[in-house]
């Protein structure tokens, strides 16, 4: 998907060999100034991943993506909240039950007896 949004078109006709560091900071720093700083290092990361297949392929001699380590901004790290006191654990778990969604009470249940993430808990077989 980030081939086709951001990386064919900003080098469609441009060979390997011939996308610089400067190219690709160029494309990371439009990705960052929309406010998407995750999106610019996956994007980067992907054209590592296709720098890295071109020199075990022998299409290229070198990855420009190394250079750019440092270069993009870190993602802000935004801390979440957690119930710590066994009285607020005792009330989370008395609201649970009277949660009037069946499925969804048996699921944060079962997320407070496994400790999982939510993710997991909605994939899990």
């Amino acid at each position: 998907m980030r081939l086709n949004i951001y990386i064919y078109p900003a080098f469609k006709d441009t060979l390997i060999i011939e996308i610089t560091s400067g190219a690709i900071l160029k494309l990371c720093r439009n990705i960052e100034a929309r406010g998407t700083v995750e999106t610019a290092a996956r994007v980067q990361a992907v054209i590592g991943q296709m720098f890295r297949y071109a020199i075990a392929t022998d299409r290229a001699d070198y990855d420009p993506t190394i250079a750019l380590r440092d270069a993009l901004q870190t993602r802000r790290v935004k801390h979440m909240a957690t119930i710590t006191k066994p009285a607020d654990i005792a009330l989370l778990i008395k609201n649970i039950n009277n949660y009037t969604r069946f499925i969804a009470k048996c699921a944060l249940k079962f997320s407070a007896l496994v400790f999982c993430c939510p993710g997991e808990i909605r994939q899990a077989d």
